[in-house]
């Protein structure tokens, strides 16, 4: 996956925006915001998993981020990190579909941007896909959730603690599988709505 920086002008479709969400699209960076791609490069599983990072200037150029391993050592534990090495114009040609979701207060938005580039310049740059939809099951997702973290986090009955301790033990074992199966998830959708606009 590559995350896009886009300095350059886009274009934003705040004519189809509800009237309550005008203000959230109004306040947004869009130079500073961070887009999410899954066809800059090589179309390789490796190179779709792999973090990349690119801006695109606002006079329309490529630049890749380098990264640079940094390992270190924190209580006993080898620690990698990732920091950034400086930039690199990129000479591609080819699309690039990116985009991003907004939360507003009664739908969310997904906005795909389709950008052409010949040698690394940006030929045009158009709105792909303009998604719509009610946010009513994220929000009530979100309110179970708020309302189970909150309910695990009351201090336990005095004749209940070896259960509600054999319960954060299954939570801190099964935690880790739920997160990485999920971004698995997600990666999957996403990586299935470009195989189908491929299609198209």
């Amino acid at each position: 996956m590559t995350t896009i920086i886009c300095e350059h002008k886009l274009p934003i479709p705040t004519d189809k925006l509800e009237e309550d969400d005008e203000l959230l699209f109004s306040l947004v960076e869009w130079d500073e915001l961070e887009f999410h791609s899954f066809n800059y490069g090589d179309s390789t599983i490796v190179e779709m998993i792999e973090s990349r990072k690119i801006t695109i200037s606002d006079d329309g150029q490529i630049y890749e981020h380098l990264l640079k391993e940094k390992y270190s050592e924190e209580d006993g534990l080898l620690k990698l990190e990732l920091i950034e090495d400086g930039i690199e114009k990129q000479d591609y040609t080819g699309e690039i579909i990116f985009g991003t979701l907004f939360k507003g207060k009664k739908h969310d938005y997904w906005i795909d941007f389709k950008a052409l580039f010949w040698k690394g310049d940006m030929k045009e740059v158009e709105l792909s896909s303009y998604e719509k939809n009610s946010n009513e099951l994220r929000l009530e997702t979100k309110k179970k959730i708020m309302a189970a973290v909150e309910e695990m986090s009351k201090p336990p009955k005095k004749g209940n603690l070896f259960i509600r301790c054999l319960g954060w033990a299954l939570y801190a074992f099964v935690f880790p599988f739920y997160f990485i199966f999920s971004r698995i998830y997600i990666f999957l959708a996403k990586l299935e709505s470009w195989v189908r606009r491929l299609r198209l």
